[in-house]
């Protein structure tokens, strides 16, 4: 029987010997159309950080309600598509993750697009919230983890990961290069002159589709049928089931603290700070580069993730283990942190000859370095989520959500993450796929391998 909305996509003979020395092959048919439409919500979330100052500020709202605003904007994303996680984890598991995953894209996409159009903050706002509505944070997370293999799941994460900074360089492209249009091409076209904020929508918008066609003539439907005991097992049954699964609770801890140090703290917070401290004049105790210098270095770091985190994550892995990798990887982030200091000291001595500028450009080369290390937390912790599930494949939509909301939560505290990545049990994501007992609302327990 061909793969279909409710048929199975993949079927492994049991005999096929798959080891980690002996990993299953990536099923890049598969994996390419989910890294398209990874990108191009990447691209489409990044869209509108290039220009949301100077949109809002020719809205005319009260000058100190600027920042405000801006920040209200991303807030609503967030939490509209914290909401709507549910929603989407039931709805792949009812329709399929296909149908969900490419239309709701498009959709989607095309209310990045609209964002553009406004004349009123009330605008802007209200659409940027509907993009929350996505569906890509918790059904390609889905898809993923169902056409992965235990021995190749690290390195699936870590090639899937990157597809968000690629996705950063090209939204940060299009709505820096594409705002603000008619001061450049002339004043024929009136409409440029009247939305000067929507031609990077539009053309985003465009390639959103294209993504979504592409997808959907690639990508295979990865729901298995699990016959009509599945259909009459209701989502309340399914999130009650999700907490019985042995160390989720345990592992989404751990997730949470990583998302909030690694892309919260660790991550968008060093960009905000790296930009004012790399900017900040020497004699005010910053490094004094130029803008077009610090644009260069955060795209050349983007740059650095993307070729080496798919090489150096798995490997990582796969000589130390899953929990020493993360404590190595989140480890690394106070010693990022001490480096700022450092590193303005070395601006200081630029004035006193010697060796000149040289070791702030070390300082900085260490840094971008470290900060890119720490960001393959956020890879190992989707094969430590999902290797919790691997004798579950009927609760992995709806664990996709709970680990989209809580992921989201800002008030988790970063500092215990490295300590709880000590406390990962042994075998943890060694587990055999299928086999076990039933626990109750329709989950099997999983056996670990000895």
């Amino acid at each position: 029987m061909p793969p279909s909305q409710s048929t199975p996509l993949l079927r492994r003979p049991s005999s096929t010997p798959y080891t980690p020395s002996n990993p299953a092959p990536l099923p890049w048919p598969l994996l390419l159309p989910i890294l398209l439409l990874r990108t191009a919500d990447a691209a489409t979330y990044m869209l509108i950080f290039p220009f949301i100052t100077s949109y809002i500020t020719s809205l005319h709202p009260p000058p100190t309600l600027i920042g405000f605003y801006a920040g209200l904007a991303e807030g609503a994303l967030m939490a509209v598509e914290a909401v709507c996680a549910v929603g989407w984890g039931w709805a792949g598991d009812r329709w399929g993750r296909k149908r969900c995953l490419v239309w709701g894209v498009a959709v989607t996409g095309t209310f990045g697009g609209v964002a553009g159009f406004g004349k009123s903050v009330g605008w802007v706002i209200f659409w940027r919230a509907m993009y929350g509505f996505t569906p890509t944070g918790v059904l390609t997370k889905t898809v993923v983890a169902e056409i992965a293999h235990p021995t190749n799941r690290a390195r699936i994460f870590s090639i899937y990961s990157p597809a968000f900074s690629v996705g950063i360089i090209i939204g940060s492209l299009l709505g820096g290069e594409l705002a603000g249009p008619a001061r450049r091409v002339g004043r024929d076209w009136a409409w440029l002159e009247a939305y000067p904020y929507a031609l990077p929508g539009i053309v985003n918008g465009v390639l959103t589709m294209v993504v979504c066609v592409v997808a959907w003539c690639m990508l295979e439907e990865t729901k298995k049928d699990h016959g009509k005991d599945d259909e009459d097992e209701t989502p309340v049954n399914k999130y009650k089931a999700i907490w019985r699964v042995p160390h989720f609770v345990h592992a989404v801890a751990i997730f949470c603290f990583d998302i909030y140090a690694v892309f919260q703290l660790g991550t968008f917070a060093f960009e905000g700070l790296f930009t004012i401290y790399t900017y900040t004049p020497i004699p005010l105790g910053g490094l004094g580069l130029p803008i077009r210098t610090i644009g260069l270095i955060s795209s050349l770091s983007s740059l650095l993730y993307i070729l080496v985190s798919p090489v150096l994550s798995p490997w990582l892995e796969a000589r130390y283990g899953l929990g020493k990798s993360m404590l190595l990887t989140t480890g690394t982030m106070p010693l990022e942190a001490l480096i700022i200091p450092i590193a303005q000291y070395a601006a200081t001595l630029s004035g006193r000859g010697g060796w000149g500028r040289a070791p702030t450009w070390v300082m900085l080369v260490v840094q971008v370095g470290m900060k890119n290390f720490h960001c393959m937390a956020w890879p190992q912790s989707d094969h430590l989520i999902y290797s919790v599930l691997d004798g579950y494949p009927r609760l992995v939509g709806s664990a996709s959500a709970v680990v989209l909301i809580a992921g989201a939560e800002p008030w988790v505290p970063s500092f215990p993450a490295p300590l709880m990545t000590g406390f990962i049990p042994d075998g943890l994501h060694k587990a055999e796929l299928g086999q076990g007992k039933d626990v109750g609302y329709g989950a099997t327990e999983i056996r670990e391998q000895p």
